[in-house]
């Protein structure tokens, strides 16, 4: 949750945090601190990081807010990417860590999930459920972060539907899970050593490059009873439930750090039962139900920031620096812009909605935006004949794989592409044959005309890429006409020869093929290859 600055300022301040609902410091100290000025609203001394604040951190700045909303802090605007990388534009995966000895022996709960004995209030599972649930149950929380992108002009307010946008994690953002306890996490660990134990686990999951990276996030789970970054303590730096960043901020708390693998986009989530109601405990559901619903609230607002600001603050922030997450963070209970539970495939969750320009207002749940896909040769050739007013009617469904290309169905028959024979179309009688002859696995393979009719003008036909041909009339029927026996019958002149229109497909004979037609048979002797015409 980056407030927007500049690099002469930049050394002051790491990452992007949620500040927290019940504070630390008082609400006189925290106005005076890092929480209530404009240039660091957000970072509170934690370099370029966003932080989400305690509830009373909130209640602080809520004057500032006030003035701010009167100013116009607008919509969220694209802050032109850092290193390349503004948001999250695949389906986001999120490696979570617990990070030190202190979590204590794993062991595995009945949903699949892992559990720790030194984790006394449960954190661990609850945080695996929710990232696990998100992109499950069509749930449409997630939609409000798809409306952004990257690719735009700095300042840009809205997307195109052509550019990369956020991505939805569909069947779930959870990629991996690891209790790092090869030694004690720090007392109170500074940015620098939080970034290096990201870096560590993107090693640890496998992630060992620049493009394995571009749409991961490492979410570093510091034990019970310890500060990471001065969390807990009763600082105006410390007022903050949690924050975000990437590992080459040097602004970060002991500078940035180095990584092989590229860059790594990483969240400091706490240990939040240690603050309680301060983080969020009960602040949608009642006692025991809702001692840990700051844990999703929390890591939902770090996820939804990171996806939206992956490498801060390069991604999308308003013109005080508030991410998503922050211009709705802490803003109360229900309606479309409140925290409220979600359901999701593992579980119900309580989330606080994020920042959405469409709506100008906070959301609980939106429709999802998908960049628009390239157009496909098939795309191409269906928007060229017509599209849904054509021959074809509406799409079925997507494009698939068939032998040798692919295919698309419609309402009203198929359309078949291969670079070899280019995009064509096949539909009534003669695509019901053709699928029975095997379709592009069968004998014929793949189109290489459209239905077309014939010179006469009583028939159609289509040729297909293994030297046959489907022709239909209504008195006829759908017929293929293959190999030998097609050559000669289109030296008599195919249809306009004496022989007609075929009558039957291809069909085995003694010692060789044949097929009927109109007026006659061409039959194929396997001994010769010589072909022989009957009329009658």
């Amino acid at each position: 949750m980056p407030v927007r600055l500049s690099r002469s300022l930049s050394t002051a301040l790491v990452g992007c945090a949620l500040v927290g609902v019940g504070a630390l410091a008082s609400p006189a100290s925290a106005s005076a601190g890092d929480l209530s000025g404009p240039d660091k609203a957000h970072h509170g001394g934690h370099g370029h990081a966003v932080i989400f604040p305690t509830r009373t951190g909130q209640q602080a700045r809520v004057h500032t807010a006030a003035a701010q909303a009167a100013a116009g802090s607008g919509p969220l605007t694209y802050d032109g990417a850092v290193d390349g990388i503004g948001v999250t534009t695949g389906p986001p995966k999120v490696y979570v860590v617990f990070w030190g000895a202190q979590w204590g022996t794993p062991s595995t709960t009945s949903t699949g999930a892992v559990a720790l004995s030194g984790d006394p209030r449960g954190v661990a599972p609850r945080i695996q459920g929710v990232l696990k649930g998100l992109g499950t149950n069509n749930e449409t929380w997630s939609g409000v972060m798809t409306q952004y992108c990257q690719g735009v002009a700095t300042g840009s307010a809205s997307c195109p539907p052509s550019s990369p946008h956020v991505g939805y994690p569909q069947g779930g953002a959870l990629a991996g899970v690891w209790a790092d306890r090869s030694r004690a996490a720090p007392p109170q660990a500074t940015g620098a050593q939080l970034a290096a134990e990201a870096v560590t686990a993107a090693g640890h999951f496998g992630q060992t490059s620049p493009a394995a990276n571009r749409n991961n996030q490492y979410v570093i789970v510091s034990p019970a009873g310890t500060h990471p970054d001065g969390f807990g303590t009763n600082t105006a730096s410390g007022n903050f439930c949690a924050w975000h960043d990437w590992n080459g901020d040097t602004a970060m708390s002991g500078g940035a750090a180095s990584s092989p693998y590229g860059d790594i986009a990483f969240t400091n989530l706490p240990y939040l039962p240690d603050l309680g109601s301060t983080c969020g405990a009960n602040y949608v559901n009642p006692a025991s139900s809702g001692a840990l619903d700051g844990v999703s609230i929390v890591e939902g607002h770090e996820y939804a920031e990171t996806i939206t600001d992956q490498n801060p603050l390069g991604g999308w922030t308003d013109s005080a620096g508030y991410e998503n997450g922050d211009k709705c963070a802490w803003v109360g209970v229900g309606g479309t812009g409140g925290a409220q539970n979600i359901a999701l495939a593992t579980g119900t969750f309580p989330m606080q909605a994020t920042w959405s320009n469409d709506a100008n207002a906070c959301q609980i749940s939106r429709p999802v935006t998908r960049a628009a896909a390239p157009a496909t040769p098939i795309a191409v050739r269906y928007a060229a004949i017509g599209g849904a007013a054509s021959v074809l009617g509406t799409p079925v469904g997507g494009e698939y794989a068939v032998t040798g290309g692919t295919a698309q169905n419609y309402t009203q028959g198929r359309m078949y592409y291969s670079p070899a024979t280019g995009a064509h179309v096949v539909r009534g009688a003669i695509l019901a044959r053709y699928l029975t002859l095997g379709g592009p696995a069968g004998a014929l393979r793949l189109p290489s005309t459209d239905q077309t009719g014939t010179p006469d003008r009583i028939g159609r036909y289509n040729q297909f890429s293994a030297g046959a041909a489907i022709y239909w009339t209504p008195a006829t029927s759908a017929h293929a006409v293959l190999g030998a026996i097609r050559v000669r019958w289109s030296q008599l002149g195919a249809e306009r020869s004496p022989l007609g229109y075929p009558t039957t497909d291809e069909y085995s004979t003694t010692g060789g093929r044949r097929s009927d037609f109109q007026h006659g048979t061409i039959t194929w002797t396997a001994a010769t290859g010589a072909t022989s015409t009957t009329y009658h």
